[in-house]
């Protein structure tokens, strides 16, 4: 009886242990690829990376976009966050910040089209934007 109730232990231990790694590979998997809207864009698309460099925590970032705002909310130091829109033609947008502490900053504007990718790093006091292409 006590060999029987070991095993059970031992199996017991096993599907414990693997049901871990399975949910830990999917956590790891799922931290890696949370900010990937930027990965596999169609036709048209624009990708704005934003940069946390500021050396403080960001209360909201907003992307103030023709079509429609996007929000980043509680963004962190060194932290980045990808957006993502479609734009076949011309188009521009604007970043404004608000820190924790409740200060403001905006950024003057950029023009886009599909196939751009931007980022936009966010300083204490000012937003630097650079350039690029997908394709």
């Amino acid at each position: 009886m006590k060999h029987k109730h070991n095993k059970i232990r031992c199996i017991m231990r096993n599907k414990i242990s693997i049901s871990f790694l399975f949910c830990s590979i999917f956590l790891i998997f799922s931290c890696n690829n949370s900010n990937t809207t930027c990965e596999n864009l169609d036709k048209g698309d624009v990708c704005v990376i934003v940069k946390n460099r500021s050396g403080k925590l960001i209360k909201s970032v907003e992307l103030k976009h023709s079509e429609k705002p996007y929000k980043i909310e509680n963004l962190e130091n060194n932290q980045n966050a990808n957006i993502s829109y479609n734009s076949p033609g011309e188009s521009s947008y604007q970043i404004a910040v608000i820190f924790e502490d409740g200060k403001r900053i905006k950024s003057n504007g950029s023009y886009t089209e599909g196939g751009y990718t931007m980022t936009e790093i966010i300083h204490e006091n000012k937003i630097e934007t650079k350039f690029g292409t997908i394709y």
